[in-house]
């Protein structure tokens, strides 16, 4: 099929079905609104077109170059992308669904409001690319390149995000909801305020990082590294600590609550201020540290090694301190006695 007739049929507002456009050279055309169902457009040449709210079903694409084509609400499902080059497009609102997009090139692409669902997109490169509030649901995004790009207000729920490469990646609101980021690197990264609820975060490496205001809950954090970071006010509750290293970062006003930090290094960190009730914090090294205002109600210390720690009036309420090891509590507080008397209170029938 021609140019010629391919727009004539699309003039009729025609279903592109079945056809084979392999290799096709359709740069600079208008198919807007285009509805193409087990097209196969492999290699086909799409540079320039006009593609906005078209709709590929069941589409093979493998190859095509679509660079600086407007793809605004434009839609693929269940599609061949692997290899596609959109380089330069504009894909505000495009929608990806359970379709093949592996080694996409979205660099300097428009991609506000972007959606991915159910899809496999490894190897995506994002480099330098403003990501505006792009959404990720259930998408594998192994091996995804983010050098240098701005992730804003982008969501990425239930996928996988091995591998990332986010060197020089900045992070404004991002969400990381049941994600899998294991081993990934964010070291030094500007990751303030960012949302990484139920994630798997084992073995990250966040030293040196800003990661003040940001939301850890329910995180599985084993082994990860937070040496150096600055991370006040983050929330770590019910997150999973063990073994991670966290030597000297700013913890200040940090909530532990319900957290396992079992076996963890908090060697002269700043935890003034901090909230570990009910927190399971055997063995951990709390040597050095800075634990000032600190409220230990309820949890577990045993083991734990507090020497040389700052501890003014640090409320030790009815903790479980087996073996635990403290220069000096002159200056903490123990149990509170009123609030054991409501604890123990059992009305009289």
């Amino acid at each position: 099929m021609d140019r010629d007739e391919l727009l004539r049929r699309l003039g009729e507002g025609d279903l592109l079905e079945g056809l084979c456009l392999t290799g096709a050279d359709l740069r600079g055309l208008d198919l807007s609104g285009a509805l193409f169902h087990d097209v196969d457009l492999r290699d086909a040449k799409l540079e320039g077109s006009k593609l906005g709210e078209a709709q590929f079903t069941h589409c093979k694409l493998g190859g095509a170059s679509l660079e600086g084509a407007d793809l605004q609400h434009a839609s693929f499902y269940k599609c061949e992308l692997g290899g596609v080059s959109m380089a330069g497009a504009t894909v505000a609102l495009m929608k990806v669904v359970e379709s093949s997009a592996d080694d996409l090139d979205l660099r300097g692409a428009v991609t506000t409001t972007l959606g991915f669902v159910g899809s496999s997109a490894k190897q995506m490169r994002l480099a330098g690319s403003t990501v505006d509030r792009a959404n990720f649901l259930s998408t594998d995004l192994s091996g995804i390149d983010l050098t240098g790009a701005r992730l804003f207000k982008a969501a990425f729920v239930e996928s996988t995000i091995i591998g990332a490469k986010l060197e020089g990646t900045t992070f404004d609101k991002v969400v990381f909801h049941k994600a899998k980021l294991p081993k990934t690197s964010f070291a030094g990264l500007d990751v303030r305020m960012t949302q990484l609820m139920e994630a798997d975060l084992r073995g990250t490496d966040w030293s040196g990082a800003k990661l003040d205001n940001s939301n850890f809950r329910g995180s599985d954090l084993e082994g990860a590294i937070f040496e150096d970071a600055s991370a006040k006010n983050v929330l770590f509750v019910e997150a999973k600590l063990k073994h991670a290293r966290l030597a000297r970062a700013s913890l200040y006003q940090c909530l532990f609550v319900d957290a396992d930090t079992g076996k963890s290094d908090f060697e002269r960190a700043n935890l003034e201020m901090s909230i570990w009730h009910r927190a399971q914090a055997q063995g951990a090294r709390f040597s050095g540290a800075k634990l000032d205002y600190a409220d230990f109600s309820w949890a577990n210390i045993e083991g734990s090694d507090f020497s040389g720690a700052s501890l003014f009036r640090t409320r030790f309420h009815r903790v479980a301190e087996r073996g635990a090891i403290f220069t000096t509590r002159m200056t903490a507080l123990g149990n509170d006695e009123e609030l054991a008397k409501a604890e123990d209170f059992r009305p009289q029938h």
